[in-house]
């Protein structure tokens, strides 16, 4: 399993760029959480092809509703509420 760094407090403010409508954070959220996302959805599923589908869906999700999010908190808490 690997070992992750100490997340900063908004992603390290890349909940406030998504707000922003900047579409490199998401690329950069993307590249950070995907596969823990997709992990924990395969977990939740038993299902390859649904845990792809699910994690998809998150990350849609915070670019749709990017207006909504604050950028208090951790970011994987918010994406594992979502999956």
């Amino acid at each position: 399993m690997e070992a992750l760094a100490p997340e900063p407090p908004g992603g390290g403010g890349l909940l406030v760029r998504i707000r922003s409508d900047d579409a490199s954070a998401l690329d950069q959220l993307l590249e950070r959480y995907w596969a823990q996302v997709y992990r924990y959805a395969l977990r939740r599923t038993g299902s390859a092809d649904a845990a792809a589908d699910l994690a998809q869906e998150v990350f849609c999700r915070v670019w749709e509703r990017r207006a909504a999010w604050r950028p208090e908190g951790s970011v994987r808490g918010l994406l594992f509420r979502l999956a």
